[in-house]
């Protein structure tokens, strides 16, 4: 995570704003397609895959590869409408279309391994994916300048995501998983779609945000600013991304198990200290992030970034609310408590957008970011007003005063 905090301020360094925008508005339109091909179907996978013996899993691992193939088939034409609409360059055609599954492939292995609790291996392959191809890429944009390209950044990326599935797999197959010859279960299929469909509405609402954001940057300051954007929002978000890493999928995990078993004085513990480590590391990065922040810009030497240093503090705002609202998401996930989800995501957008377009007649470059911190205020609200609705009380124990 460290690299890639690295990366994305080299990578301004060393390119134009505009090819971190185009960069930007890639990343983000494979992110947001990766919910058309995998429906968010691991949120009822895994809590299978963790009430059944680790001799079942070959065969609701094979369901899951079933139902993505179809997907795959069903996604990738329309797909298309990305290139012809010129929503995307169609010289990022041949990206997209090689990084997205190899992304797919790793995320849907990663989430698998953390469901397993073999963290140190989905740590280790985070980093191959995230990280390594992000260290190689700057020292050889700082050594050749020939290389400061588009190009040769999604090469990197590519090639670490094949290394990275390929030591995925590896791992999975010395598990010894079994049941894989067993024929594959469409009901359970779409037993888990009944489930996972409204939760695929939530995550496509709360998503959107930050893919729409992008995009909505563009249409009101062009590239440059969609790069300036990109650079913020890359520094704010990897608050999110250490403690995606280091925090909620240790923890996660143990929620689900507390909630299954019925054991509130663990699962009343784990809340409690993840609201505890989430405030803390928060204000950590936060304190930080602010210190360093101009002598970085500095560094960079390109007056874009500092003349909207504003928008950093609007961004950190917003990366700060949405960690601490995962806090009372994944609590009210580990109960099934999926509908106070749902809702919380689309009120969130139905506040995001709206703002979006009012703010821009005020401030263009400022009303995404503040708009964005307004939508995440809303998030966070809801989601823990309707923990400490739904959640029974013993569960809850002390934690209000955490």
């Amino acid at each position: 995570m460290g690299s890639r905090f690295l990366f994305i301020l080299l990578l301004a360094r060393f390119v134009e704003p505009e090819v971190v925008g185009r960069y930007g508005l890639l990343t983000a339109t494979i992110g947001y397609s990766l919910f058309f091909i995998g429906l968010d179907f691991y949120t009822y996978s895994t809590r299978e895959i963790l009430k059944h013996e680790r001799s079942h899993w070959g065969a609701l691992l094979k369901n899951q590869l079933a139902l993505t193939g179809v997907l795959y088939i069903l996604f990738l034409p329309f797909s298309g409408l990305l290139f012809s609409t010129r929503t995307l360059p169609a010289e990022l055609a041949l990206w997209f279309y090689l990084i997205l599954p190899l992304e797919h492939i790793n995320q849907e292995l990663n989430r698998l391994l953390v469901a397993i609790s073999d963290q140190l291996v989905a740590s280790v392959t985070l980093f191959v994916r995230h990280g390594s191809w992000a260290i190689g890429i700057v020292i050889l944009m700082a050594l050749d300048r020939s290389s400061r390209h588009l190009n040769y950044l999604l090469t990197a990326w590519a090639m670490a995501g094949g290394l990275a599935a390929i030591m995925s797999i590896w791992r999975l197959r010395r598990l010894g998983l079994r049941d894989w010859n067993s024929r594959i279960d469409w009901r359970w299929i779409r037993r888990g779609l009944h489930i996972c469909l409204p939760l695929l509405i939530a995550t496509l609402a709360l998503r959107g945000i930050f893919t729409f954001d992008r995009y909505l940057i563009n249409m009101f300051g062009g590239l440059s600013l969609v790069g300036v954007y990109v650079l913020f929002a890359g520094i704010a978000g990897s608050m999110l991304a250490f403690l995606d890493a280091g925090l909620f999928s240790f923890t996660y995990p143990e929620l689900i198990s507390a909630a299954t078993a019925r054991h509130a004085s663990r699962f009343n513990m784990q809340l409690r200290r993840l609201w505890q480590q989430t405030a803390i590391f928060s204000t950590l990065y936060a304190v930080i992030s602010l210190a360093i922040l101009a002598p970085l810009l500095d560094k960079i030497g390109k007056p874009i970034y500092t003349e909207n240093m504003p928008m950093y503090f609007w961004l950190l705002a917003a990366n700060t609310l949405n960690a601490l609202s995962m806090v009372p998401h994944y609590a009210l996930y580990a109960q099934h408590l999926d509908r106070p989800i749902i809702v919380s995501h689309l009120v969130s957008l139905a506040a995001f957008l709206p703002a979006c377009l009012l703010l821009q007649f005020w401030n263009r470059a400022l009303s995404v970011p503040i708009a964005l911190c307004l939508s995440m205020l809303v998030m966070l609200l809801w989601k823990t007003a309707m923990l400490y609705r739904h959640t029974p009380v013993e569960y809850l124990g002390n934690t209000g005063s955490a």
